[in-house]
C-alpha cells in the first residue's frame, strides 16, 4: 500500500532511467571517496558524547578512510580513549542545489593507529598537498578506519546499507565523477548527434 508519505518523495525524485542498474551503494561510496575528502570526523568525548571535527582523508585499497592527525588535536585524544567512530563525505557543494539533494556516505566503525604504506602516504599527498607541510612532525600519526558499516544516500529516495565486504570488493566507477563536464561538452556542441543517437 503506497502512502501519501511514498507518494511525496516518489515525486521528490530526479533519478531517471532503471534503478536496478544503477551501481551498488558500496561502489558509490567508494566513487564519492576514490580521490579524498574533507570529512567530518565524529569521535566520542571523555563523558560519551559526540564530538564532530573536519579531518582530511584519503582510502586505502580496501576504499577505507585513512587520516594523519595531531597527537594535539581534540578527536585524537577522543580516538585514544575511544576508538569507536564514524566519517560523514559529501561533495562540494553546487552552486543553487539543495545540498540534501547531493550524495553522501557516512562510515561506521573504528579507529585504528598504523603504519602507512609508501602507495598510501603518496596517495594521501596527492588528494591533501598541502599536508606535506605537517605529515613528517613528530606529534602526526597516522590512523586507518575500520569500516562495520556504511550508509549511503544518494540524494531523496536513494540510499541504503552496504557492509564492510562489499566496500572492499567494490570499484570506484571511472566515468561519475567527470560525467557532468561530459554531459554539458554533449549537450552544447553535439546536440544534434544526441539526438540522433536517442533516435
Amino acid at each position: 500500500m503506497t502512502s501519501d508519505l511514498d507518494t511525496q518523495h516518489a515525486k521528490a525524485l530526479r533519478s531517471v532511467g532503471d534503478v536496478a542498474s544503477f551501481p551498488s551503494y558500496a561502489e558509490l561510496a567508494r566513487t564519492l571517496v576514490a580521490r579524498g575528502a574533507l570529512a567530518a570526523i565524529a569521535t566520542l568525548t571523555h563523558d560519551g558524547h559526540p564530538y564532530t571535527s573536519p579531518a582530511p582523508i584519503s582510502v586505502d585499497d580496501d576504499g577505507l578512510p585513512i587520516i594523519c592527525v595531531s597527537e594535539l588535536a581534540e578527536h585524537t585524544r577522543n580516538l585514544r580513549r575511544s576508538r569507536f567512530a564514524s566519517v560523514l563525505v559529501q561533495p562540494p557543494p553546487v552552486d543553487g542545489a539543495d545540498p540534501l539533494s547531493l550524495d553522501r556516505a557516512t562510515y561506521v566503525g573504528e579507529f585504528h593507529p598504523f603504519e602507512p604504506s609508501d602507495a598510501d602516504v603518496e596517495r594521501h599527498l596527492g588528494a591533501h598537498p598541502y599536508a606535506a607541510d605537517y605529515v613528517g612532525f613528530a606529534d602526526f600519526g597516522w590512523w586507518r578506519f575500520d569500516l562495520q558499516h556504511l550508509r549511503y544516500v544518494g540524494g531523496f529516495g536513494v540510499m541504503g546499507w552496504a557492509s564492510s565486504h562489499d566496500v572492499a570488493t567494490a570499484s570506484a566507477d571511472p566515468i561519475i565523477p567527470i560525467a557532468a563536464p561530459l554531459v554539458q561538452l554533449l549537450n552544447a556542441d553535439h546536440a544534434a548527434d544526441c539526438r540522433t543517437i536517442a533516435r
